[in-house]
């Protein structure tokens, strides 16, 4: 039996169910012009919901940058003779400025 990777398989059933809905669309009525004008015509809400979905991740990066930073400076055990994380701090600095670019900018 040959093993393919998991992305083909979801891309596989991807396109089985594409073809599957493309079948049971035609045969209640519907063709792909019309889903076209129906996207097209909700195309702001798709935006919107879109916009939110990519700043709430944006803020998730964020907020995980900073407790990484703060772990890795204030969460360490001094007695263990635990050093600073410096990897830590130097990775988080530019991944956080781009989260929060990603987070505040407007379109």
């Amino acid at each position: 039996m040959v093993r393919l990777p998991i992305i083909l398989w979801v891309s596989l059933i991807l396109l089985l169910l594409a073809i599957v809905l493309s079948a049971v669309g035609l045969v209640v009525g519907f063709d792909l012009g019309d889903v076209d004008a129906w996207i097209d015509d909700h195309i702001g809400l798709f935006h919107g919901i879109a916009d939110l979905l990519w700043r709430v991740a944006c803020g998730f990066v964020l907020l995980c940058c900073v407790g990484g930073a703060w772990v890795s400076t204030f969460g360490r055990d001094r007695a263990k003779g635990e050093r600073i994380g410096w990897g830590c701090l130097i990775a988080a600095i530019p991944i956080a400025w781009f989260a929060w670019i990603g987070m505040t900018m407007t379109n």
